[in-house]
């Protein structure tokens, strides 16, 4: 019970919390909680839902793909946050594709690593053996959530929603 709920709040605080006092820039020491907050109660929305979507039986090795998927999920929507706080730009639409990638696949081996440590010290009996398949489901939870921004994004600027010069994750939309 803790758990489920110490992740959601953490999601929707810790982010924040880093961006204004750790990894701080001139423009973040002044950033209002709520300018960019909806990313992380959306962050938090996902990851409670992960917990209560069924798990999908892909394979004999893992039986948590569906929650693993969300984490990407979760992981690309924080990297979109990121991307707005500190008003990263990309050049080309790939660049943005890329990192996002690596930013989703940095969390869910930190995430494998926790595992790893909770049950080498016993805090918790973790199942392990389906490393790979937790990787894979989170780049595919962290592609389809940012293919889905990124149609968004598409879809406003051409109902004249924003203009867009090229696909620019960083700016305001």
């Amino acid at each position: 019970m803790i758990y489920t709920l110490f992740i959601p709040i953490a999601l929707i605080f810790v982010p924040w919390l880093v961006v204004r006092f750790i990894f701080t820039t001139d423009k973040t020491k002044s950033l209002p909680y709520l300018k960019h907050a909806g990313f992380l109660w959306t962050a938090s929305a996902a990851w409670f839902l992960s917990q209560w979507l069924p798990n999908i039986p892909i394979s004999p090795e893992t039986d948590t793909f569906t929650m693993h998927t969300m984490g990407g999920v979760v992981a690309a929507i924080l990297f979109v946050y990121v991307c707005k706080v500190y008003e990263i730009q990309f050049k080309y639409w790939w660049q943005a594709w890329l990192c996002m990638y690596f930013f989703v696949s940095g969390l869910g081996v930190l995430n494998e690593l926790f595992e790893f440590f909770i049950d080498r010290t016993g805090i918790f009996d973790v199942i392990g053996g389906d490393e790979w398949w937790d990787l894979l489901a989170n780049t595919i939870g962290g592609f389809l959530a940012y293919g889905t921004y990124a149609i968004v994004r598409v879809l406003k600027s051409r109902n004249g929603a924003r203009g867009v010069n090229g696909f620019r994750p960083g700016s305001d939309a």
